[in-house]
């Protein structure tokens, strides 16, 4: 990801993120997934292409888990919602 111009957070080496005049993009890595969040869909598509460069990419769905983590995204609304109930109910029971 450095190679295309990322910098990973200080706290955390699997989080990249780049920002631009043109948006802000953050790309998540845990071990061989990842998952690409970016201010607008041009964005995303010129992360996918460079990453197709170096990798062979297997797009999927759109994510729903992540790390014990349920994601939901609303697109009528505009929101995520994160939530750990399975996580949590996991490790209760």
């Amino acid at each position: 990801m450095i190679k295309f111009g990322f910098s990973h957070l200080s706290a955390e080496w699997s989080i990249y993120y780049h920002n631009s005049p043109t948006g802000r993009s953050l790309v998540v890595v845990h071990v061989d997934d990842m998952n690409v969040a970016a201010s607008n869909s041009a964005k995303i598509t010129r992360i996918k292409e460079e990453l197709c460069t170096e990798f062979e990419i297997v797009e999927l769905r759109p994510v729903r888990w992540l790390v014990g983590l349920s994601i939901h995204r609303d697109r009528t609304t505009c929101t995520i919602g994160i939530s750990q109930t399975g996580l949590i109910n996991n490790i209760i029971s």
